[in-house]
């Protein structure tokens, strides 16, 4: 499976679960949707593949979740405490579907965008932890803002750095935060630039590359999924 396959994947978490059924049943999967308490994802599923896709922030009670910096104990080590407390809320609801649905020989695949891009990192770091006997393909996340301690953030990337890709719109501010002397990203960087994707990424950029994508096509808008899917479909 693309990333760009996994971005509209990302995408259709935000559709209503009318739109949702009728979107994967033209692609040839079925699908559900999960929501506790303002966190939500959705799955999709058919006999090769299964593919669950966190919803990003939707309303103001994800904001809360993602304004509290805290540190707190979560798979691997330290996390957000906002993220983890929203990724714990769904957990079970969410693994007790996917049981549900869970074929030998599927590759299992996570991704997300912004704050979904947080929960589907958190979904792979459990994953890890917990030793499950899931066939996992891939961790790939859109947007997503750090999460992850110093500790917890080496032990990710000891066992998932290979199979997670971590894209970045280069105007998108929301991957800038929280700020890294508290937090860490994980896994391999696509930073998405002018029609291209790049891996190799000065420094300045990192830093500063947000402030000059607000000249971009559609300045103030790269931290939308649609932004991405855009950005990725050129790249094609």
């Amino acid at each position: 499976m693309t990333d760009y396959e996994l971005a509209k994947f990302s995408a259709a978490a935000y559709f209503v679960p009318e739109a949702l059924g009728e979107w994967a049943a033209a692609i040839g999967y079925e699908a559900a949707g999960v929501s506790v308490q303002h966190t939500g994802a959705a799955l999709f599923w058919n006999a090769d593949d299964l593919v669950v896709s966190f919803t990003g922030s939707n309303d103001g009670f994800d904001w809360f979740e993602n304004l509290d910096f805290r540190k707190t104990a979560g798979p691997l080590g330290s996390v957000h405490a906002g993220f983890n407390r929203a990724f714990t809320r769904i957990r079970g609801d969410l693994f007790r579907v996917i049981g549900r649905h869970r074929r030998a020989g599927q590759n299992l695949w996570v991704t997300g965008h912004s704050l979904g891009g947080a929960l589907a990192t958190l979904c792979g770091a459990w994953i890890a932890e917990s030793g499950a006997s899931y066939q996992l393909a891939r961790v790939t996340t859109f947007g997503s803002p750090r999460l992850m301690g110093w500790n917890a953030a080496k032990k990710y990337d000891a066992v998932l750095r290979s199979r997670t890709m971590r894209y970045v719109n280069e105007g998108d501010p929301v991957p800038h935060v929280p700020g890294p002397w508290r937090f860490k990203h994980v896994g391999q960087l696509a930073w998405l630039r002018d029609g291209q994707v790049e891996r190799r990424i000065p420094l300045l950029d990192l830093l500063f590359g947000w402030w000059r994508g607000r000249k971009t096509d559609q300045p103030g808008l790269d931290y939308l999924i649609e932004a991405y899917l855009r950005r990725l479909a050129a790249t094609a």
